[in-house]
């Protein structure tokens, strides 16, 4: 980890002043991956990345939760340059970024935009992100287990909206498909999941198959807007959903195209936005299809308006 970390200084300067963005030589790990982003800057992706299904004597390997592409730095531009990121390896996800930096901090400021990340069994874009809002939510993914439930549960109750760091990320002009294989048997995978205040998402396609949400954001103050936003197949969670908020306080959802593309049969989401400990969310603009309900709150603590074209509001 130290050789890759450090590799990302040798990366040679592009006539624009940005630094190239390769593969890491064969060999130098079992894994497919990029060169990781170690330090700030402005950084190109100079080719398209893909890790590819690995077998062995006992079937399908897997990634171990690696990202093709890992970042542990503040104040990054990621220009994908029309180039992908693609993990096809088991267990692999996109794009990972560290909760905190090479100096202790929490890692602000990361702007990735211009290309295309997906996953075939994880999520692709995940910012210091871990899920979790409701007890149905940790029941599921640990299987009924009630002690370890609750204790998730008690130990997110006590983050307040005050304490996210402000981060500032933005993701522009993206194409971004997360759990690509589908099945419900992953364990609900996103599209994009953060922790942070004041993070951009817009221009974008963002789509998952049988998760938990195309975008899942905690913290407050951001904006999600003019975006194609896709939930395939079947919900994870009970609280699953396109668009899915926690402690999101003042967000912005604006001028985009929600689907939501169930089976007759199967278990589609309860609202195309799903709201957790979040006020004063703002919903504007927005386009469905494939679904009727457009916000659900799963608590009593959430508020939030509806402004459309015939300005109507709640």
């Amino acid at each position: 980890m130290i050789w890759l970390l450090g590799s990302v200084l040798g990366h040679a300067q592009a006539s624009d002043d940005c630094r190239e963005i390769r593969k890491i030589p064969p060999g130098a790990i079992n894994l497919t991956m990029a060169q990781p982003i170690g330090t700030p800057g402005k950084y190109c992706l100079a080719e398209n990345i893909e890790s590819p299904r690995q077998y062995g004597i006992d079937g399908e390997l897997h990634g171990s939760d690696q990202p093709v592409l890992d970042i542990t730095a503040s104040n990054a531009d990621v220009d994908l340059q029309g180039h992908s990121i693609i993990a096809n390896t088991s267990d692999m996800s996109g794009i990972r970024l560290f909760p905190l930096d090479a100096q202790g901090r929490p890692a602000a400021h990361i702007s990735i935009h211009d290309g295309t990340v997906a996953a075939r069994t994880d999520g692709a874009i995940r910012f210091a992100f871990s899920e979790g809002s409701l007890l149905s939510d940790f029941l599921t993914m640990y299987q009924g287990d009630v002690e370890l439930a609750d204790f998730a549960v008690a130990k997110l109750k006590r983050f307040t909206v005050d304490q996210y760091p402000l981060t500032e990320h933005v993701i522009d002009k993206m194409k971004v498909r997360a759990n690509t294989g589908g099945g419900s048997g992953v364990g609900g995978p996103v599209g994009i999941g953060m922790k942070g205040s004041h993070n951009i998402i817009r221009n974008s396609t963002i789509e998952i198959t049988d998760g938990h949400a195309a975008i899942y954001l905690f913290g407050p103050g951001n904006v999600i807007e003019n975006n194609t936003i896709i939930f395939r197949g079947q919900s994870a969670f009970e609280s699953a959903a396109a668009i899915k908020l926690h402690q999101a306080d003042g967000t912005i959802i604006r001028n985009n195209d929600i689907v939501i593309d169930a089976p007759m049969f199967g278990k589609a989401p309860a609202a195309a936005i799903a709201l957790v400990d979040s006020k004063g969310v703002v919903i504007e603009n927005n386009r469905l299809r494939g679904i009727k309900t457009l916000v659900k709150a799963w608590d009593d603590k959430s508020d939030f308006s509806i402004v459309d074209d015939r300005e109507k509001s709640r």
